[in-house]
């Protein structure tokens, strides 16, 4: 068999690929203009009403995206999880050892006067080795930051 042969049913796999990629694309786009207010309409709470709230119950664990990751000891890891739909932040932590636990805390924050930095709120999970946990959450604050140990 040719090297061409080869190809070409790789090459309608792609058209295939891309032709329904395309499709998602388009569904996407149409999901992402759907009415106003249609994404925070399924979440539970929003922005300072999430405060101390679970993001999991809520629904805000949907959309979460990680903005910053800490691994503060070997196979232990801290996510800072925030939710655009609840516009609130979380702490989610890690472990992969038994041996190893760890801890995490989210802080709410806003620049105060002066250029201080003050903060808002603060959430924290209890300890976990071998498993995962994540804290309530913090709503509404302009910045979000992580501390793990």
């Amino acid at each position: 068999m040719s090297d061409e042969g080869q190809r070409r049913p790789m090459a309608r796999v792609g058209r295939v690929a891309s032709s329904a990629l395309a499709a998602l694309a388009i569904a996407g786009v149409y999901t992402a203009a759907g009415p106003a207010g249609s994404a925070s309409a399924s979440v539970g709470c929003h922005g300072s009403g999430c405060t101390g709230k679970d993001p999991e119950a809520q629904g805000c664990a949907a959309d979460a995206r990680t903005d910053q990751t800490v691994q503060p000891q070997p196979e232990t890891y801290a996510y800072l999880r925030f939710s655009p739909a609840c516009n609130a932040a979380w702490v989610k932590t890690v472990s992969f050892s038994r041996e190893k636990p760890i801890h995490g805390t989210v802080y709410g924050e806003r620049w105060g006067r002066g250029g201080q930095v003050v903060v808002e709120c603060t959430q924290s999970t209890g300890y976990v080795a071998g498993g995962t946990v994540w804290s309530r959450m913090c709503g509404g604050s302009p910045m979000y930051e992580i501390t793990a140990q």
